[in-house]
């Protein structure tokens, strides 16, 4: 089928400024705004260090860096400073040694070490600060004449322009008749010198104060949102001047616009809204759409019933990183690069956001972080990428409906991510009150704390005692690592009978699903009341909704738990729906990849794919693919590569300079009369089988070259616990 852009004419006249003034003008007052970096000597924020504060060490003192768990945005490029009333403090590098005779300080992980000369105390008050960043020019693959300023605060990167004491920061722009300014404002900082007024945001139109707000001045990003109308009557070249009243803090003004365009309301039209939801780790089979017989996602069992369902849909990799990274760029793992956990897209790719930002769209998005986040390069193109380290899907909602409803008359793509059914499980008191009785949810739960305890115990004693570490509670491999652990663990437990072992470790797997299967409730309930609000305030009437997720999860089918090893279907299959305006409804069987979404959200936006993409647009006439390419990226084994071709899957490992690895198959699968992959063809039919493998494998080692180098990221302590919290 062929979507029909009816707005596409929409986004050509909201890209930019109109020549008549009777026609609507857009202005995105952060492209091409440059702060003047040189008006002030830097932008630095102190806090203080008591003398109760350090605490006696081997050699040194230790105080807690008060600014480590704020979202202070710290530029890399200049050291901390640490000061007492003699001055400056020099600051020690890594490994550098000190002279005995001298003060210095030290920056760590743990906090700030202070050596002081001859056992001396640290008797006085020292005042630690750092320079604060006040962003850069965005970097994109699909370069604008006029770049927008990208200001990083702690997990909020958004387009705007920073605000602080001492500069003046003043637009020039052509205002069209009944404009108005829309923005939003953030104040980030420690109070200075104990100072807690509020700072004051002064807004210039023409020299003369045309506006004003105080907002609290904060350790952690607290958003504020304003709609400023401007005089009905004034039209033509204004001038906007953007003033703070004192130091201390970093003011920003997140999204800038001037429009003349009408505010939409719910039931009137609008600009066209696109919205994809990615339930991270959310199995296709959940829904009945897809097999599923729980009857636990009766919201998305009614969603799918009114959208077009790609039955046949896989991830192209088995863990979020890989599989995120093809969903934006439209290439396959390899090709991209991102496939270990500490490597990011390269900025010569074209991702999907860039697209909608060129085409004229707002681009926003609310995601759970780790994987999916700046840190990984995954905010580029989107002018408001906020990253939320809670899996509190609530509150990820409601950040995607604020950022909705902060409309400015241009079209909008809005991305949104969720961890809340990725491990560890975890299960509200509604959701354990509705179907305890039916899932034994609560079993389910006791089961997984019991082995994270273990877990927890053994790790200790290892220490203790200096012997090796037990395997991480979500190490597995494809030989099923994990369930030899959960066998030598009943055996603990005094079970000795093979047999009895096996059932105990098959109950154990089932007991971990009902703790999964808790949140994939929660899940789906939120999800409906998202729906909900989507089509009360007429978003659904005027755009699309696709949902889908990066990868399943195992849970002892073919001997395997969780994901990230292995390409068995309860891994790479994943839901793929998409509802709106001209879409129709109804299933697809052809086979779909996450490679093809960003060419589909291309042709749902009314605007060509990029044609480095290898994914093709899923909604297109042209009949679809016989064959994809599925992996799992696995960061810790030896990786596995699969060819689905006319419903036969051949799984085979990838060794590093090889395209076939050792040249032998792993397994072979008929899904078309065996879905669940139980009779192995690979002793059974191996000429229909190397017939596969030889027409496809001049393909297969193109999608396995690197189109762009790798860049890789270092491992900070922040993000070593944000994997921990996700049990990596």
């Amino acid at each position: 089928m062929s979507i029909r852009p009816f707005f596409l004419g929409l986004v050509l006249l909201l890209a930019g400024a109109c020549s008549q003034e009777e026609e609507p003008i857009t202005v995105c007052l952060a492209r091409g705004f440059e702060p003047e970096i040189d008006a002030v000597q830097g932008l630095w924020i102190f806090t203080s260090i008591r003398e109760d504060d350090w605490v006696e060490k081997e050699g040194h003192w230790l105080a807690p860096n008060p600014f480590e768990e704020g979202a202070l945005p710290i530029d890399p490029r200049f050291d901390p400073e640490l000061r007492s009333f003699e001055g400056n403090l020099p600051l020690l590098k890594r490994k550098e040694r000190r002279n005995p005779r001298e003060s210095a300080f030290r920056e760590t992980s743990k906090g700030i070490r202070l050596f002081l000369p001859d056992h001396q105390w640290p008797t006085e008050e020292y005042q630690l600060g750092y320079r604060i960043a006040v962003g850069q020019p965005e970097e994109l693959a699909i370069p604008r004449e006029k770049p927008a300023w990208r200001v990083p605060l702690g997990k909020l990167m958004s387009d705007g322009i920073p605000v602080w004491f001492g500069a003046q920061h003043e637009v020039q722009l052509e205002l069209g008749p009944d404009s108005r300014l829309e923005f939003a404002t953030s104040c980030l900082g420690y109070p200075a010198l104990g100072d807690e007024r509020p700072q004051k945001l002064s807004i210039y139109l023409n020299d003369e104060l045309y506006f004003s707000s105080a907002q609290e001045i904060t350790t952690e990003v607290q958003v504020e949102r304003h709609v400023v109308h401007l005089p009905r009557d004034l039209a033509g070249s204004v001038r906007l001047r953007f003033e703070v009243d004192r130091a201390g803090a970093l003011t920003t003004v997140h999204n800038p616009v001037v429009t003349n365009v009408p505010k939409p309301q719910p039931g009137e039209g609008g600009p066209p809204v696109i919205v994809l939801f990615s339930a991270d780790t959310f199995r296709a089979d959940n829904m009945q759409a897809y097999g599923g017989t729980w009857g636990v996602t009766p919201e998305l069992d009614r969603f799918a019933a009114e959208s077009l369902v790609f039955r046949n849909a896989w991830s192209p990799a088995a863990w979020t990183l890989p599989a995120h990274a093809s969903m934006f760029s439209g290439l396959h793992p390899y090709q991209h690069g991102s496939t270990r956990k500490l490597v990011r897209l390269n900025e010569e790719l074209v991702l999907i956001a860039e697209m909608f930002a060129k085409a004229g769209y707002r681009t926003g998005a609310v995601t759970n972080a780790l994987y999916v986040s700046g840190t990984y390069g995954m905010d580029r193109g989107f002018e408001w990428f906020e990253e939320r380290l809670s899996t509190d899907l609530e509150g990820t909602l409601q950040a995607a409906r604020d950022f909705l409803a902060a409309e400015d008359g241009r079209p909008t793509f809005l991305f949104v991510h969720t961890y809340r059914v990725h491990g560890p499980y975890r299960i509200s008191n509604q959701t354990l009150d509705e179907y305890d009785d039916e899932l034994a949810l609560s079993e389910g739960m006791r089961v997984l704390r019991s082995l994270v305890r273990e877990k927890k115990d053994q790790k200790r004693e290892a220490e203790e005692g200096g012997g090796p570490k037990p395997v991480p509670l979500r190490h597995i491999n494809f030989k099923g690592q994990w369930f030899s652990i959960l066998r030598d663990h009943v055996r603990a437990s005094g079970v000795e009978d093979p047999d009895r072992i096996e059932e105990r470790v098959t109950h154990i797997a089932g007991s971990l699903e009902r703790a999964y299967l808790g949140g994939v409730v929660d899940l789906d309930r939120a999800f409906g009341q998202f729906t909900e609000d989507l089509g009360r305030d007429g978003y659904l009437d005027r755009g699309y909704l696709v949902f889908t997720s990066d990868h399943g999860e195992a849970f002892g089918e073919h001997e395997t738990m969780f994901h990230g090893h292995g390409v068995w279907d309860e891994v790479l299959r994943v839901p793929l729906l998409i509802h709106g305006r001209g879409v129709g409804r109804g299933i697809d069987e052809r086979p779909a990849s996450l490679i093809d979404l960003p060419a589909t959200l291309a042709e749902l936006g009314g605007f060509p794919a990029h044609p480095a993409w290898e994914g093709a647009s899923l909604l297109s006439q042209v009949p679809g693919r016989d064959h994809l390419f599925l992996f799992d990226c696995a960061d810790e084994s030896v990786a596995s590569a699969v060819v689905l071709d006319g419903g036969v899957k051949i799984a085979f490992p990838l060794v590093e300079g090889e395209t076939l690895g050792t040249g032998e198959m792993r397994f072979a699968y008929d899904l078309t009369q065996d879905p669940a992959e139980l009779r192995d063809l690979k002793g059974i039919d191996p000429d229909r089988l190397e017939s596969i493998l030889e027409r496809r494998l001049e393909e297969l080692g193109r999608v396995l070259e690197p189109i762009v180098e790798t860049q890789k990221i270092s491992e900070s302590d922040r993000l070593q616990r944000e994997m921990k919290a996700l049990g990596y």
